[in-house]
């Protein structure tokens, strides 16, 4: 059997956002920087509340903001959806379509 992870180890610093395509990169707009991170602790960051994170399609809290962009790019609802919240997040009043 094939065994072991060839995984390429995240370089953690300055520019950590390499893989992000064009696209993907426009959708994050501002949080591009933070794609490394996962969609709920920057919700949190951004000062949103454990309910605004429980309401991410399951799964999706736990994915970083770079996917997320990716799959929003690609049509994904709830990547959507979820992107939408993280830039609302902290926010007031923002209400509207």
């Amino acid at each position: 059997g094939s065994g072991g992870k060839t995984e390429p180890t995240p370089t953690t610093g300055s520019g950590g956002s390499t893989q992000l395509s064009p696209a993907a990169t426009r959708q994050l707009g501002s949080l591009a920087p933070r794609s490394n991170e996962t969609v709920a602790s920057v919700i949190r960051s951004r000062g949103g509340g454990g309910s605004q994170v429980n309401q991410l399609e399951t799964g999706y809290g736990q994915m970083k903001l770079g996917d997320i962009a990716e799959r929003a790019v690609k049509g994904d609802p709830r990547a959507v959806k979820a992107l939408k919240m993280v830039k609302q997040a902290g926010t007031q009043g923002k209400g509207g379509k």
